[in-house]
């Protein structure tokens, strides 16, 4: 048996290694494939571009004493999502295992 057990870890180790080597030539192909072999030169000589002209605005006053108007939540969507989450729970209940 214990012959049987070190014969099998050997053969497996074995096919370890062959799929290492596999998977080493499999990504060695697929980076030489990959590489650019030659770098080519552009068929023009393309003309630097001038970016368009900046606008600036004018910077605005600050109002005394005013206060922003708060953030608004709806609170009906989460209300809709977890009625919508029960009601998916319940329809994945097997309700024949019950016995009434």
């Amino acid at each position: 048996m214990i012959d049987a057990n070190y014969e099998s870890a050997v053969s497996q180790s074995e096919l370890n290694i062959e799929n290492i080597r596999l998977k080493k030539q499999y990504a060695d192909l697929n980076t030489e494939a990959s590489m650019m072999l030659r770098p080519e030169r552009l068929p023009y000589n393309p003309e630097p571009m001038e970016p368009p002209e900046h606008i600036f605005l004018k910077s605005q006053k600050a109002i005394p004493g005013f206060v922003p108007a708060p953030a608004q939540q709806n609170v009906y969507a989460p209300l809709v999502k977890g009625i919508g989450s029960a009601a998916g729970q319940l329809a994945g209940v097997n309700f024949t295992k019950f016995a009434f």
